[in-house]
């Protein structure tokens, strides 16, 4: 400290960001922003800025822009009017200080609001109606996919009719 003025070399100390909305998401027209633990002992943090993009782009589906800050305690923003793909996008937070230095903290949020696609389920190579005398001579197979967030598992049951599990419950 010299005749009043601080110096300040080193940028904030990055924090946590996250979707208030979980991950993955389930809506694709705005993203509430949370973070914390952001800090500069020096300067202080003056301002947040927040982007949304991919890997490759970090600015694609929401530019660089400000964000609102709560200087109380917990910080939160939120962008909406967006046009979200399915799948895995980076959500960046980038803290500046009176000093016009920087850190980013990032995390991958993904979107998911569509349900996985699945092929008809095979038995025993066919698909449709056909009559099976035992369990043992039942092959079942299939085929899922999910472009938001992928599959985490697969269930399935046997019954007698469509819609029922009366001979193999879930």
């Amino acid at each position: 400290l010299s005749n009043g003025f601080t110096t300040d070399f080193t940028p904030p100390t990055a924090g946590t960001v996250r979707s208030a909305h979980g991950n993955p998401q389930r809506i694709d027209h705005l993203v509430q922003v949370t973070w914390s633990g952001f800090d500069d002992p020096e300067s202080g943090v003056y301002k947040y800025y927040i982007s949304l993009g991919t890997s490759d782009n970090l600015n694609l589906h929401a530019p660089l822009r400000p964000a609102s800050v709560d200087l109380g305690g917990a910080s939160e923003a939120v962008l909406t009017g967006l046009r979200l793909p399915q799948g895995k996008m980076i959500l960046r937070l980038r803290a500046v200080n009176w000093a016009g230095l920087s850190s980013d903290a990032i995390t991958e949020l993904s979107v998911d609001t569509e349900p996985p696609i699945c092929e008809p389920v095979l038995l025993n190579g066919h698909n449709g109606y056909f009559v099976v005398r035992s369990l043992e001579e039942l092959a079942v197979s299939w085929h899922c996919t999910d472009a938001g967030s992928g599959i985490a598992h697969s269930l399935w049951s046997f019954g007698t009719e469509p819609g029922k599990a009366d001979v193999v419950e879930w």
